[in-house]
Order: structure tokens, then C-alpha cells, then sequence
């Protein structure tokens, strides 16, 4: 089981943007099968308010 967690930043001067910045979260496990199972979360947010967020979810399976 392995977890993952990323963080970005920055600065956008065109058009107003400003600042933005996204924060991620995951988890990996590799079975003994082979099989491995994945998910993960992303929210990501910008300086004026907007904000959104999603998920994913994967499997794979060596042969």
C-alpha cells in the first residue's frame, strides 16, 4: 500500500487570475496477484473563490 499526497501553487498575473493552488491525495496497493487498485482525490481552489473537486478510481491487472 503505498499513499500519495501532492500540493500546488501559484500566481496567475493575466487577465486577474491571482492565486490558485490544488491539493491531491491517493492510495495505490499492489495485491499479490498482480492486480493493482488505485484511488484518489483532487480539490482545487483559486484566489477569486471558485473552487472544485473530483475523484478517481482504477484497476489494473498485469498479465
Amino acid at each position: 500500500m503505498t499513499p500519495t499526497l501532492g500540493v500546488t501553487g501559484g500566481y496567475a498575473g493575466l487577465d486577474g487570475s491571482g492565486a490558485y493552488g490544488s491539493l491531491t491525495a491517493g492510495l495505490t496497493l499492489d495485491t499479490a496477484d498482480f492486480w493493482m487498485l488505485e484511488a484518489g482525490l483532487l480539490f482545487n481552489m483559486e484566489g477569486d473563490g471558485q473552487t472544485s473537486a473530483g475523484g478517481r478510481v482504477g484497476a489494473a491487472k498485469q498479465f
